[in-house]
C-alpha cells in the first residue's frame, strides 16, 4: 500500500463525510471518540450513486450533503490512515475506487478545504443509481419507508384475497 496523500502545508484538514461515515449510520462508530467537531456541510461539482450496496461520490453537476469532522489532533493521522484502509485508498485508483483528495466545502456561512473520498469514475459493469437530492441518509430512510410500505401493501392484498 502506497502512502495516502499529504496535505501540502501539513495542515489538519477536516474530514467531509456524505455516506456510511455521518453521525447517524453504521460506520460512524469507527470516529466515536475521535471527532472534536462535526456540522452540516454541502460539497457542489459532485454526484452522489448508490453503488453495489455503497455510497460513491464521482465528479458531476450535482450538491452532495453531509457533515464536516474535525477530529482530535492526538488521533489525526491514526485516523485517517485507518479510513484509507476502509476505503481502501491505496496508489492510483481503479475507475470506482475511492481515494482521499482535498476538495473546497460549504458549511454555511463560508467555504473550506476538507478532505473526501471520491472516486474517479464507475466501476465497469457497476450497479449505479444515482440520488439525485444528493443525501444518503434521506436515501437511506426511502429505502426503509419504501421497503415498509411495500410489505405493507403486500399484506393488504394477501387480505384481500382471503
Amino acid at each position: 500500500m502506497s502512502c495516502p496523500p499529504s496535505p501540502p502545508d501539513g495542515r489538519h484538514y477536516p474530514l467531509f463525510v456524505y455516506g456510511t461515515l455521518r453521525r447517524t449510520q453504521e460506520n460512524f462508530t469507527l470516529l466515536r471518540g475521535y471527532v472534536m467537531e462535526a456540522q452540516p456541510a454541502a460539497i457542489t461539482g459532485y454526484a452522489l450513486y448508490h453503488v453495489n450496496g455503497c455510497p460513491i461520490i464521482v465528479p458531476g453537476d450535482h450538491t452532495v450533503f453531509g457533515e464536516l469532522l474535525r477530529f482530535k489532533p492526538a488521533v489525526y493521522t491514526r485516523v485517517l490512515a485507518q479510513l484509507d484502509d476502509l476505503e481502501r485508498s491505496a496508489g492510483r485508483p481503479a475507475a470506482g475506487e475511492l481515494h482521499r483528495a482535498l476538495s473546497v466545502v460549504q458549511t454555511g456561512a463560508e467555504d473550506t478545504m476538507a478532505w473526501l473520498y471520491r472516486a474517479d469514475g464507475m466501476p465497469p459493469g457497476a450497479d449505479a443509481i444515482l440520488i439525485p437530492h444528493g443525501d444518503w441518509v434521506k436515501h437511506q430512510l426511502g429505502r426503509i419507508t419504501n421497503t415498509r410500505l411495500n410489505r405493507y401493501i403486500d399484506n393488504e392484498i394477501q387480505k384481500g384475497m382471503r
